[in-house]
């Protein structure tokens, strides 16, 4: 290192310190470094945390998008659940209808399935529409849950009841053409109720829980 001593205006001395040209490649190569490390973590973020979808419909339809016959696919019904939502996939495959539930979290670089499930249903499985049960341990920041869901035919029916093993009942109102009705915890449906707007009990339908 180079010092340049210097005479101010009134006098009294300073030091000038120089940096010589070893030093100034030193410097350089240390900026050098510190852009490496940016793109090594800039690529590890993207093969750990890969880009999710921009939506939770999004996620939840790309689930079963490859399998479903074209255009068929939907979000029929969603829950707020967690930090993410619970949402009621129909869809048709090969003219079979089909309904799933998915559990769609924000993976911080977009929304993705952390849990799904689905089964082949009928319109009138339940005479008034169809029904499926799941249920999950959670995860993720998210408590576990059962849910009872489906498609309704009786266009009578606006809110949907459900007893759960656990000692509990939640109910839900109907969205569109379909129903998800959640319980904390990993319980089974023992009964459905289908409800009128008037309160008039349309149907009452027990689950077997195999």
């Amino acid at each position: 290192m180079r010092v340049t001593v210097t005479a101010a205006e009134d006098g009294s001395v300073w030091h000038q310190l120089g940096i010589l040209p070893s030093m100034r490649r030193r410097t350089r190569r240390v900026v050098l470094g510190v852009a490496v490390l940016a793109a090594v973590a800039a690529v590890l973020l993207f093969v750990v945390f890969p880009s999710g979808a921009g939506s939770v419909e999004e996620a939840a339809v790309d689930r079963v998008s490859e399998r479903a016959d074209e255009g068929s696919a939907r979000a029929a019904a969603r829950f707020e659940w967690g930090g993410g939502e619970l949402v009621l996939i129909a869809y048709e495959r090969d003219g079979e209808r089909r309904l799933g539930i998915a559990y769609v979290q924000d993976a911080l670089r977009g929304w993705r399935v952390r849990a799904f499930t689905e089964e082949a249903v009928e319109s009138n499985d339940i005479v008034v529409g169809s029904l499926i049960v799941a249920q999950s341990a959670g995860g993720g920041g998210a408590p576990s849950w059962s849910v009872a869901a489906g498609q309704l035919e009786d266009p009578r029916i606006q809110r949907i009841e459900v007893k759960w093993a656990s000692g509990g009942t939640s109910s839900a109102e109907r969205t569109e053409d379909s129903y998800l009705v959640t319980q904390e915890g990993e319980t089974d449906a023992l009964e459905v109720k289908f409800i009128a707007d008037d309160g008039t009990e349309i149907a009452t339908v027990p689950v077997e829980n195999t």
